[in-house]
C-alpha cells in the first residue's frame, strides 16, 4: 500500500513501539496518518487513522487517548 514513516517512537529497550504513517488508501480522502502500535501483551500490531493534525507519534498518542497525559505501561 505504500507509506511514510513520519515519526517512530522507542520503548528503553530499545524496541520500536509506535510509528507515525502517512497513508493514501485511494478515493477522494487523499493522505491520512496512521499510527503503528506494538501490543506487548499479544506481540501484534495494529494501526488505527489519527487525526490529520498529528505530526508526531506524541501527538497521535494523545490524540487517541483524548488526553496530554502521556500513556503509562501497565503490563
Amino acid at each position: 500500500m505504500g507509506s511514510i514513516v513520519l515519526d517512530k517512537q522507542e520503548n528503553i529497550e530499545g524496541v520500536c513501539t509506535y510509528e507515525l504513517h502517512e497513508m493514501d488508501l485511494g478515493g477522494t480522502t487523499g493522505k491520512w496518518p496512521y499510527l503503528k502500535m506494538l501490543n506487548p501483551s499479544i506481540g501484534v500490531w495494529h494501526m488505527e487513522c489519527v487525526d490529520k493534525t498529528c505530526k508526531t507519534v506524541k501527538d497521535a498518542i494523545r490524540w487517541r487517548n483524548q488526553s496530554e497525559l502521556d500513556p503509562e505501561i501497565i503490563t
